[in-house]
């Protein structure tokens, strides 16, 4: 045989290669001195043990002109001659077999469970062995739980938790030493809470992470005529340093490639969210990848609302937003109480229980400011001990939502304040052309309640200071019952106006001094229209529309400024006609406005 590479694996490789019987190095080859193709010169070359861990270089074996040669990686030749040097040359093609199925999963994959798997399948082939596990260390619990097993019942490696110290694996880790049992283990000399009378012999050998146990391999027989002896211990530490080594291989590539997926997945994220589509859908785009990136079933943007202090779904990686539009979805309220009173990404098991089933609902709370405006919710399967790299990712994304939200909301606010002050300037153009103070009411009412996307629109005037406000028009669409409740509130809401108070911005009507037990209303605007400095009438607005259940009623800051500019331009109009005539008649049924 020939070793490819000069290096410390080679050289801890060699002493045992010249000790095993029937094995001869022909050759130790310096790839970066010397051409690969050299290696075609040794016609009796069976094999060629590759210890650069370099892949171009074993690209470059796999297209040499070796018939017949097996190329095997450095961990491949110290399982393989661990067996022959101590004694079980008979084994060599069951052993072999083993081996191609591990080199095969070390170079294809780096799933670590698939890697166990092909490990404790030689353990246990290679052994004779009836049943094997792997079981690792949670160092935060101090337990062992299992990762692999064979020839185990489900039952058994589901509900199988070992403490350290506990029982044969658990002492096994805190000795940092294997152990091997003929007969019966002793209950009281490994502290175990059962026995396993079946077993006839077994071996629990500790993984080695440096000078820490992070695990342990155990094989077992149940047949009288196989029982294990120090050949098998010494085997079995073979596969187990190869299993430490499945270990640091997996952590050494688990920390790059969560950068270069968290490198991905931002980058992903910032061109999503800069695209020229509306805000809707660069959200639905950005759910989809989150739950792409994390192999999520459901991704879904919540949007709060401070008035119901609810969560509702406004976006989802698995339904459509016309659904989401027809059949409004609320977050649980356990977890909108969590994410109301906590700043941070938090996780919750699915279960409520131990993380058996690696389900996880993640939630990162979305905020501009100090105000929560929403939160992102994802429910994924998840390693535990990836769940932290995990959610600072989601943090970072939460972090770049909240700045777009901050500013779609922004230029929202500008795009619609821009357009209702175009409106108001129309109508300031238009009230000069009223020929009549009916026509001029119109188109006060219309106006206002179209502006400002209200439900219900009150004028009030009077002639003189010392007379009293009354009713010119109204315009709503609610029922003539309900407004005459309104009315009757307008009236002690208008008689309290006074001069250069400004807009007044009730957000919860029932909830202020004007408020009646039956009155179903919820916010009002009102303003005072002044005239020489003396209040000749008013104007009250009830109640925002709600373009469906979850959307709030309640007028905003914005708002008022409108209010107060349109008050002002009204106004205006209004003195043309003062003093007021009286009006042609003297009902004061309001005008029931078309839905």
């Amino acid at each position: 045989m020939a070793i490819v590479g000069l290096n410390r694996e080679t050289a801890n490789l060699l002493p045992s290669l010249l000790d095993a019987d029937g094995i001869q190095v022909i050759k130790v080859l310096n790839p970066e001195l010397e051409d690969l193709s050299r290696l075609t010169q040794y016609p009796h070359l069976s094999m060629v043990i590759d210890t650069t861990h370099n892949a171009s270089i074993a690209a470059r074996l796999k297209k040499l002109p070796l018939k017949k040669v097996d190329v095997i990686s450095g961990l491949g030749a110290r399982i393989l001659f661990c067996g022959i040097r101590k004694g079980h040359p008979g084994e060599k093609d069951g052993i072999l077999q083993s081996l191609e199925e591990i080199r095969e999963a070390l170079c294809l994959t780096k799933n670590k469970a698939e890697i166990f798997k092909v490990i404790l399948n030689t353990a246990v082939k290679s052994s004779g062995a009836d049943c094997g596990s792997i079981m690792l260390l949670d160092p935060s619990k101090r337990q062992l739980t299992i990762e692999s097993a064979y020839g185990l019942e489900e039952s058994v490696v589901v509900s199988s938790i070992q403490r350290v110290g506990k029982g044969v694996s658990g002492c096994a880790v805190r000795r940092c030493e294997p152990i091997l049992i003929n007969g019966a283990a002793d209950k009281q000399a490994y502290s175990a809470d059962y026995q396993k009378p079946e077993l006839v012999s077994s071996i629990c050998c500790p993984l080695m992470f440096g000078e820490e146990a992070v695990g342990v391999i155990n094989i077992a027989s149940k047949n009288p005529s196989r029982i294990f002896d120090q050949a098998d211990v010494a085997f079995l530490e073979e596969l187990a340093r190869l299993a430490a080594e499945v270990i640091k291989t997996s952590k050494d590539y688990e920390a790059p490639q969560h950068t270069t997926q968290s490198l991905g997945l931002l980058n992903s994220v910032r061109e999503i969210l800069s695209m020229k589509y509306r805000f809707e859908e660069r959200m639905n785009l950005l759910l989809m990848k989150i739950a792409n990136a994390l192999g999520a079933k459901v991704c879904t943007f919540y949007e709060f609302s401070p008035t119901d202090r609810v969560f509702v779904a406004k976006a989802s990686s698995s339904v459509s937003v016309n659904l989401l539009r027809e059949r409004p979805m609320f977050l649980d309220d356990f977890f909108t109480q969590r994410v109301i009173k906590t700043n941070t990404t938090f996780c919750v098991n699915s279960t409520g229980k131990e993380p058996r089933t690696k389900k996880w609902y993640m939630l990162q709370p979305i905020r501009t400011g100090t105000e929560l405006v929403g939160t992102l919710f994802i429910y994924l399967h998840s390693e535990k001990n990836h769940l932290k790299e995990e959610m600072a990712l989601i943090k970072k994304v939460g972090d770049m939502l909240a700045r777009e939200l901050a500013k779609n909301r922004e230029m929202e606010t500008i795009k619609v304040q821009s357009l209702k002050y175009s409106a108001i300037s129309q109508f300031s153009f238009d009230i000069a052309n009223a020929r009549s103070l009916p026509d001029l009411i119109k188109m006060i009412l219309s106006n206002l309640r179209l502006i400002l996307e209200a439900e219900t629109c009150v004028l009030r005037l009077r002639n003189s200071p010392a007379a009293a406000l009354e009713v010119r028009d109204s315009l709503s669409h609610r029922n003539p019952v309900w407004m005459k409740d309104i009315l009757a509130v307008d009236e002690a809401i208008c008689s309290d106006m006074v001069p250069g108070k400004g807009v007044l911005k009730i957000d919860k009507l029932g909830d202020s001094r004007y408020g009646t037990e039956n009155l179903a209303s919820e916010s009002v605007l009102a303003m005072a229209i002044e005239i020489n400095g003396e209040i000749l009438g008013t104007l009250t607005l009830y109640d925002k529309k709600a373009l469906d259940q979850t959307t709030t009623r309640s007028f905003s800051d914005q708002d008022k400024d409108v209010m107060l500019n349109f008050c002002m331009q009204a106004g205006k109009g209004l003195k043309r006609f003062f003093p007021f005539p009286a009006p042609a008649t003297q009902s004061q049924e309001p005008v029931l406005a078309d839905l």
